[in-house]
């Protein structure tokens, strides 16, 4: 099976399709089952602009469109990427990976923090 995502109208995914590998006009198909909405070919095997075999391991495969393409993501297409949904305001888009990451890197010292975004650092969580 091969698997696209459905876009609304902000190019949101609104739902993820599995379209038969056998199915020569896919295009044709697609907008005849579900009406005319933008499908984008997605990849269950790409995160983080990684891909990953089965067994979740990193098994140096080609990437499709930076993320797997799952329902509430964004479709970016000058970046032709697929992008979470934005966890905090202070938090910046790696450009490379298309995912979110904090302004202050999460602590090292093997306790458990969250992120508080009024101070714009990890709280620990006691």
């Amino acid at each position: 099976m091969i698997k696209y995502s459905k876009l609304d109208s902000n190019n949101k995914v609104a739902e993820v399709v599995d379209v038969d590998e056998n199915i020569s006009d896919v295009e044709k198909y697609l907008t005849d089952t579900y009406g005319q909405f933008t499908f984008i070919k997605t990849d269950l095997y790409t995160a983080a602009n990684i891909h990953y075999g089965t067994d979740f391991k990193p098994d140096g495969g080609i990437t499709l469109r930076k993320n797997f393409g799952t329902v509430g993501f964004s479709y970016d297409s000058s970046k032709d990427a697929f992008i979470p949904n934005k966890p905090f305001e202070s938090w910046i888009l790696d450009e490379q990976t298309c995912n979110w990451n904090p302004p202050v890197s999460y602590p090292q010292d093997k306790k458990i923090y969250k992120w508080n975004e009024s101070n714009v650092n990890w709280e620990e969580i006691v």
